[in-house]
């Protein structure tokens, strides 16, 4: 058994073929380099800032829902009257 290595020139994999039976025995396809050292920082980096954004936004946010909350409250206490007199409860209705 014959076999004869050809290399594709468009993606560089390399195809084992039968010579007799002109069927391809195996075949390689070259390792594609992953991103470098140097990109995988930066990206890890980006996806730190971004987070670290999100969660200024959200601070942000309960910092106004307190601040909204506050002052819906101090409006309600303003508001109350206190007259001396015990609130009803629903065993003071018999």
């Amino acid at each position: 058994m014959q076999e004869i290595k050809i290399i594709c020139p468009c993606c560089k994999t390399e195809l084992y073929i039968d010579k007799e039976t002109e069927a391809i025995l195996k075949y390689e396809q070259p390792k594609k380099p992953g991103p470098s050292l140097k990109e995988m920082l930066e990206y890890e980096k980006k996806k730190v800032d971004k987070r670290q954004e999100i969660f200024s936004k959200e601070m942000e946010k309960q910092k106004r829902k307190k601040d909204i909350l506050d002052k819906k409250f101090k409006k309600a206490f303003s508001e109350f009257k206190d007259d001396g007199k015990r609130p009803q409860t629903p065993f003071d209705w018999e």
